[in-house]
């Protein structure tokens, strides 16, 4: 992974079908590594004690500040966004 996609803002989808703003941590080949700021901050800082969690691919998003304010709509509508693609 290109240290360039390290810290990008994504939006999740977690098991409930609710939408989490995160931050991309690493690419795996199954997975994306995703994670809070606080947590990015820290894994930064070399500390491991809470590392970033695997998200299938299909449920991570490019962050869109256009629907921000849309987040906690129920339900949310994921076709306003793209998925993250890492091609």
């Amino acid at each position: 992974m290109g240290k360039k996609l390290r810290g990008t803002k994504v939006i999740v989808r977690d098991f409930l079908d609710r939408p989490f703003v995160r931050v991309l941590w690493a690419i795996g080949d199954k997975c994306i590594y995703i994670c809070s700021d606080d947590q990015f901050a820290d894994l930064l800082d070399g500390d491991t004690s809470a590392p970033a969690i695997g998200f299938p691919k299909k449920d991570v998003f490019i962050w869109d500040d256009s629907i921000e304010s849309t987040l906690s709509s129920e339900p949310f509508d994921w076709r306003k966004l793209n998925r993250f693609d890492v091609a």
